[in-house]
């Protein structure tokens, strides 16, 4: 009996042509009752590579999609990405409704493996209440855990977006992988019962059940994002996940080695110029001797005038100068305000 629909019967695709792999997961198997069939169907699906440009010249259809992607969740979102490398196979989605016994997550447009942000927000949620502490249970007073995640009735603050596939970086340039696993006893597992209406046993003489399945490689793109002002529970997020990722795995078969990943791009710490020239002057005028001010605070006072810092950490050195000025008296006060330099440092404070 043929699983496919009349409709497409007289339809031949190529593999060579990069069809969608979801797209002939979901509607081109030929037969779904027969175990050998649906193995060297699982085959052929795991053979198409991603799509490609139409013309030689043209950037691949799905890496422009990817860039595209990319540059709206970094620019318009504003989002932390990092790319994260699966460390042997992995497969996101196995359990979902599928002409196979299995299923595997795939971009319905493109169809890439993808790893939902339900998942990745799942799994950080569970490593967060295993491993990190009472602080970060559902029900702790300091609320972290509801902070990030949020409730059944209000939003978390971190929004974890769907990991898609970065082009061409599957093993052996392909992303899917065909792949089998072998149930054993499975009329025991099953609750199967004899003509006498006995459960059967385990026996040595049971059949294995091989099941083909399609795993996934390749690096996917990781991206988080919160409100301005977050960006310590942003942090605090990409940890616990990076952690998870490496120690737990993603998606199905985690106990047999499936779903670990490592983040491979992690961002380099910023330094603030700017604060770090602020802070050095902070530094410096907390230094100065109360007898030594009249003749070095002018110094400190025209770097800071002549700096191009940002006014926010200009208002703190501006701050400090002025609560060391009126520390010394009205006298000694009243000679810092004719200074030339005390007039633009007023007018910092302002800012």
């Amino acid at each position: 009996m043929s699983s496919r629909r009349d409709a497409l019967a007289t339809i031949n695709l190529n593999i060579s042509e990069r069809p969608n792999a979801g797209l002939w997961l979901y509607k081109y198997m030929e037969d779904a009752t027969d175990t050998k069939s649906r193995a060297d169907f699982a085959r052929q699906v795991a053979e198409i590579e991603e799509p490609s440009a139409n013309k030689p010249d043209e950037i691949p259809v799905y890496k422009r999609f990817y860039d595209s992607w990319e540059k709206t969740l970094k620019e318009e979102l504003n989002a932390d990405c990092r790319k994260a490398k699966v460390q042997n196979r992995m497969v996101v989605g196995l359990g979902a409704d599928g002409v196979l016994e299995t299923s595997v997550a795939l971009h319905r447009t493109y169809g890439v493996p993808y790893i939902p942000g339900s998942a990745l927000k799942g799994l950080t949620a569970a490593f967060a209440r295993h491993y990190c502490g009472v602080d970060w249970q559902q029900d702790s007073t300091k609320g972290y855990y509801k902070i990030v995640f949020g409730t059944n009735d209000e939003a978390g603050y971190v929004t974890f977006f769907d990991a898609l596939y970065v082009p061409n970086s599957g093993h052996d340039k392909k992303a899917l992988h065909f792949d089998i696993m072998t149930v054993h006893h499975e009329s025991y597992y099953q609750g199967k019962k004899d003509d006498k209406g006995h459960h059967l046993p385990p026996a040595d003489w049971d059949d294995p059940n091989p099941i083909p399945f399609i795993s996934t490689t390749g690096e996917y793109l990781i991206a988080l994002a919160a409100p301005e002002g977050c960006e310590a529970w942003l942090n605090a997020a990409h940890i616990i996940l990076e952690e998870a990722l490496k120690c737990e795995g993603i998606g199905a078969k985690t106990s047999s080695g499936y779903g670990r990943m490592e983040i491979i791009d992690k961002p380099a710490i910023l330094v603030d110029e700017d604060k770090s020239f602020a802070d050095a002057l902070i530094e410096k005028i907390k230094s100065i001797p109360d007898s030594k001010l009249p003749g070095e605070l002018g110094e400190y006072a025209n770097k800071l005038i002549n700096s191009t810092i940002k006014a926010q950490h200009k208002k703190r050195v501006a701050e400090l100068i002025v609560t060391r000025t009126t520390k010394l008296g009205n006298k000694q006060q009243k000679r810092f305000e004719e200074k030339r330099w005390f007039a633009p440092i007023q007018i910092m404070l302002k800012s």
